[in-house]
């Protein structure tokens, strides 16, 4: 059995294109069990993978591993581009749709998602992490016994495959629910990657939240969020000189694009939904997207890029005690390369939301180059914020800020004092919208919000549950049911573990 479990780990990291580690395996194997075929096979799969053409097979492998680069520094978009380039050269590589199969599942496109990883499926009909991530896909999408056939599939192949077992656990129930025990000897093997101990933990401490035992569940999000925070090695000053920049860039007054700047793009009239994460973004953009002019687009990095572009091209200027004002060429620069983006989304509505809670850091920015676009920036109770992130995980890195309470409170403030230095410099230009308000008033605040947005009422808004789309964000369950009150209050569960951070929050 341990060698069964050694050959599909082998075979897993070989499909991955990590074929060192694959090949440390195959011998592993071969030093125990010298005839070993599957391991003869595989090591010979290995060295001869580039055939006739070796440089191409480098060439691949290479550029998989710089998109898989793309996916974990968040940068999505940039990652399929690169994949598509080369889905029509490769068209026989599981782990390209495989790895472009994730950037779709991230960026909320699952029927695409789906697609690529059913390919890669018909390429290597073996292939674990395939099964598990279209699982989980298919969870997404509410198809739960399609989606535990394929997480089951995934476990037929690798028995201990981290992402099948934590991600059918909650799913399946008595008498065949995998067992705790069954995590937890997952979580004992010394074997696991770092990203797969992350996700074991946060399974761990979901079940013993469930069983009522907060301490041990507690314990279990300290260690996830650790080594989280030890992956992406976020540092706090880093955030502090960026919002300092943005403040210090602001502190001036910039030109405003009138009519007469605007492109033939202008028709894509985009809503910001910004803020904290874990603030009610998703539900709002739910709301909004329920309504026939609008398509929401999920978390889209465009204007982050453009905004970091920006920022680079200003140090120079920032050094200043005033710096100069951005050139109405630079917004116009911003504005014809952003609209073009959401243009080549080719969505048939002509407003389009950008949920990127984050771009609360650039509101300057967008009021600048897009003056009619509306800001919708959204209030929670600053404990079940932080709370909320920091009992959540987020696969891909640019939160590293919520893997640490003390990081979480500090990086709080600093988003709370931009948010008033937005609203000083650019008076009834951002829409504030309390989630509490939102969750017990909902008819009445759905009104305002759409009336703020020049949209007319449609029904379709206060139902927003029946709203077929969905999203992959930590609040993928909650937009598919109806409005419901109390999350705020979910953190007095762990109201002592919690004191620290209510007194950094000065709560």
């Amino acid at each position: 059995m341990k060698t069964n479990r050694l050959l599909a780990r082998a075979k897993s990291l070989k499909n991955k294109g990590d074929f060192e580690q694959a090949r440390e395996l195959y011998n592993k194997i071969l030093d125990q069990s010298p005839q070993n075929p599957l391991a003869k096979k595989g090591l010979l799969a290995i060295d001869d993978r580039s055939d006739a053409t070796p440089h191409v097979s480098r060439e691949l492998e290479l550029q998989l591993k710089s998109a898989t680069t793309l996916v974990s520094n968040g940068q999505l978009y940039a990652a399929v581009n690169s994949l598509n380039k080369l889905a029509s050269k490769y068209p026989d590589s599981a782990t390209l749709f495989y790895t472009r199969g994730r950037c779709f599942q991230l960026t909320s496109k699952l029927d695409a998602a789906i697609s690529d990883y059913n390919r890669a499926i018909t390429l290597d009909q073996n292939y674990a992490d395939a099964h598990a991530d279209l699982g989980v896909t298919l969870n997404v999408l509410g198809q739960s016994e399609a989606a535990i056939e394929s997480l089951q599939r995934a476990l037929s192949i690798e028995a201990n495959h981290v992402t099948a077992l934590c991600g059918l656990y909650p799913l399946k129930q008595q008498p065949d629910s995998i067992p705790i025990a069954q995590i937890h000897k997952l979580y004992e093997s010394s074997k696991l990657t770092n990203r797969e101990r992350i996700l074991v933990c946060y399974t761990l401490a979901r079940a013993h939240n469930k069983l009522g035992e907060e301490n041990v569940a507690f314990d279990y999000l300290l260690e996830a969020n650790k080594l989280s925070k030890a992956e992406v090695g976020y540092k706090f000053y880093k955030s502090e000189n960026t919002f300092s920049s943005i403040k210090k860039l602001f502190s001036v007054k910039h030109p405003i694009l009138d009519v007469d700047d605007f492109d033939s793009l202008s028709k894509i009239r985009p809503i910001f939904i910004v803020g904290m994460p874990r603030s009610g973004t998703s539900l709002t953009e739910q709301i909004l997207d329920s309504h026939s002019k609008v398509r929401g687009a999920g978390e889209l990095d465009f204007l982050n890029q453009l905004a970091h572009i920006i920022m680079q091209e200003q140090q120079a200027n920032l050094k200043r005690q005033y710096p100069k004002p951005l050139s109405k060429s630079s917004l116009r620069a911003i504005r014809t390369r952003y609209q073009g983006s959401l243009q080549a989304l080719n969505y048939p509505e002509n407003i389009i939301i950008d949920k990127m809670p984050l771009n609360f850091r650039w509101v300057g920015l967008i009021l600048s180059a897009f003056p009619e676009a509306k800001i919708i920036h959204l209030k929670r109770d600053p404990v079940a914020t932080c709370w909320s992130n920091f009992n959540n995980y987020f696969p891909v890195h640019g939160l590293g800020f919520t893997n640490n309470l003390n990081d979480l409170a500090k990086f709080y403030h600093l988003y709370a004092d931009l948010m008033t230095f937005w609203h000083q410099r650019f008076p009834n230009k951002i829409y504030d919208l309390c989630y509490e308000d939102l969750t017990e008033n909902q008819a009445q605040e759905t009104k305002k919000l759409l009336a703020y947005c020049e949209l007319e009422w449609e029904d379709a808004c206060l139902n927003f549950h029946e709203n077929t789309r969905r999203v992959v964000t930590a609040s993928s369950n909650q937009v598919g049911q109806k409005m419901y009150q109390g999350s705020s209050k979910s953190w007095k569960e762990y109201e002592q573990q919690l004191q620290p951070l209510v007194k950094a929050l000065n709560y």
